[in-house]
């Protein structure tokens, strides 16, 4: 997994890499980055915009949430949101997917 921890030429990279202890190993996964598919409005309450959130009050979108994403694509198909951001404003280098 080494060639994937980024560009040891910027400095940047160099204190996000050290900063980060976790890895996903997987074939059965998603990342969408700030690219993600369009989410059918009537599963949309069931999206929040901050990690630790539970809540109960959704539980019956639980298992029409599940077959949707099911459907979905699997695998690295989007380049991370603060990527994408920095490349809009100019202030990056050209993002990769994951």
């Amino acid at each position: 997994f080494e060639d994937r921890r980024g560009d040891y030429d910027d400095p940047n990279a160099k204190e996000e890499i050290a900063a980060s202890s976790q890895v996903l190993i997987s074939d059965d996964f998603v990342y969408w980055g700030g690219e993600g598919p369009d989410v059918p409005e009537r599963l949309r309450e069931l999206i929040v915009e901050r990690q630790g959130y539970k809540s109960k009050i959704n539980a019956p979108l639980i298992d029409e949430f599940l077959k949707w994403f099911k459907r979905q694509k699997r695998g690295c198909l989007g380049t991370p949101t603060a990527m994408l951001q920095a490349n809009a404003t100019g202030t990056g280098k050209q993002g990769k997917k994951c």
